[in-house]
């Protein structure tokens, strides 16, 4: 679409979503709470170039995540820890590791006092904006950090008369 004739957005971006969590307990006679579970999305990005660089036809791409979480409770279950990993994938990007780790102690005859101790590593997939992005805000023209990004994004600009003198060019290719 041709933003100089206002603001006018297209947006037809697909978005698919599945994920599943499966606490296998029951099958380790209740020894921990070990959960296991997955997420896939898929982005099919369609704007007609008016919010990303999709000017040539809808961009797709997906990402994953994987996880494995234990609880165990020791001492009267008033010690209880947990421990988990994360992995998650970009298909533009290598694949990251969040790790977590804590104790949590509980206090008092009616155990009604807590205390907690945990280490963690985050992280998050970038956003369909922070990667596609090509939006002409006016002053600024916004671009994504998606890796064919920059040669997707191509712009023709007029260049201005004192430009032209110096480089025999009426306009310029960004």
């Amino acid at each position: 679409g041709d933003l100089t004739t206002g603001a006018k957005f297209i947006d037809k971006t697909k978005f698919r979503h599945v994920n599943g969590n499966y606490n296998i307990a029951h099958l380790i006679d209740d020894w921990a709470d070990i959960q296991i579970g997955g997420s896939f999305r898929e982005y099919e990005l369609n704007s007609q170039g008016t919010i990303f660089t999709d000017i040539d036809g809808p961009i797709k791409y997906n990402e994953y995540g994987a996880y494995l979480q234990v609880q165990k409770k020791f001492l009267d279950d008033r010690l209880k820890f947990t421990g988990s990993a994360r992995y998650d994938k970009n298909e533009f990007f290598d694949g990251f590791v969040s790790p977590r780790v804590s104790f949590a102690y509980t206090l008092g005859e009616e155990k009604n006092h807590n205390l907690r101790v945990s280490v963690q590593q985050g992280f998050r997939n970038p956003t369909t904006q922070d990667l596609f992005i090509g939006l002409n805000a006016g002053r600024a023209i916004l671009v994504g950090s998606a890796p064919a990004n920059l040669d997707r994004d191509v712009r023709t600009f007029n260049v201005s008369a004192s430009g032209q003198a110096l480089t025999g060019q009426s306009t310029v290719e960004i």
